[in-house]
């Protein structure tokens, strides 16, 4: 049936964003949480994979969500891609081919100011930077990206290249999914805490230490989980997941938290929530 003019001039008109990421979208608005991507260690050196597929369309879901605004959603979104490559091992990969992709995609669906825009460059700059581990050699398993492709994709991207000279010139850390979440995140209001802007999981509470220290990493985690949906943490769960090996220092950090209020035991030293954040600023 055609549509009148009336009815034309009613329609709203999407951008073409992709159809996955929509979905994930509206699923976000209905819910309220966002899922972590899986991954196996063969998906390190797998570009086929059903979850390196996943990983793209999460992609396209940060996109999404910077260019209508959702920034907490483009934050939650980005540390699960973060997350997905730091369970890759060592050496997290994807083909040439397919980074050319994300990074052309990334940088005609982002502003400028895009936390996403700095994950593409830090990758790029991994990938610049990368080193074959003597046992790949011959092995056909990992290889450097050529130079020349380099070259010519960072020619393409003008701003890709001055995030890149940036980030040679600081000698940054290559490994990116050792840096702080918020390194990839946008915030729009720095400093300002929850209620009046919920940006990042940091966001709920104030931070109790900095980044890289333990403390944080962990204050970090409960409160990132809780925001994708878990309302209740087992204390094995939670130490198998963040690889501690000693129970003592990881149940040490546990009542730092609980003694500034960031946890609330519920039994104790077996699971905890994540204390309902004050409703002051500040």
């Amino acid at each position: 049936m055609a549509l009148s003019e009336k009815d034309s001039e009613d329609k709203v008109d999407f951008p073409e964003d992709g159809e996955d990421a929509w979905k994930e979208l509206i699923d976000w608005c209905h819910t309220g949480s966002i899922k972590p991507l899986e991954q196996s260690d063969r998906d390190a050196a797998s570009d086929n994979s059903t979850s390196r597929r996943s990983c793209w369309i999460r992609l396209k879901l940060c996109c999404l969500a910077d260019k209508y605004g959702i920034t907490l959603l483009h934050n939650l979104a980005m540390d699960t891609i973060i997350d997905y490559f730091k369970g890759c091992g060592s050496s997290p990969f994807m083909d040439f081919d397919n980074f050319s992709v994300w990074s052309s995609y990334v940088y005609d669906n982002t502003p400028e100011q895009s936390g996403t825009r700095d994950f593409i460059a830090y990758y790029f700059y991994y990938e610049l930077t990368y080193k074959v581990p003597f046992s790949f050699r011959g092995e056909g398993k990992r290889t450097p990206y050529a130079i020349d492709d380099l070259d010519e994709l960072s020619h393409t991207i003008p701003d890709l290249q001055k995030r890149l000279f940036s980030l040679v010139r600081q000698a940054a850390i290559k490994h990116f999914w050792l840096l702080s979440p918020c390194t990839f995140h946008n915030h729009s209001t720095p400093g300002v805490m929850w209620p009046e802007s919920l940006e990042c999981p940091i966001s709920l509470t104030d931070p109790v230490g900095k980044w890289p220290e333990e403390c944080f990493r962990i204050q970090y985690y409960i409160q990132d989980r809780t925001l994708k949906g878990t309302e209740l943490f087992d204390v094995r769960q939670v130490a198998t997941e963040l690889k501690y090996m000693n129970d003592g220092s990881f149940n040490s950090q546990l009542e730092r938290l609980n003694r500034a209020k960031v946890i609330t035991w519920v039994a104790p030293d077996t699971s905890f929530k994540l204390t309902p954040p004050s409703n002051e600023i500040g």
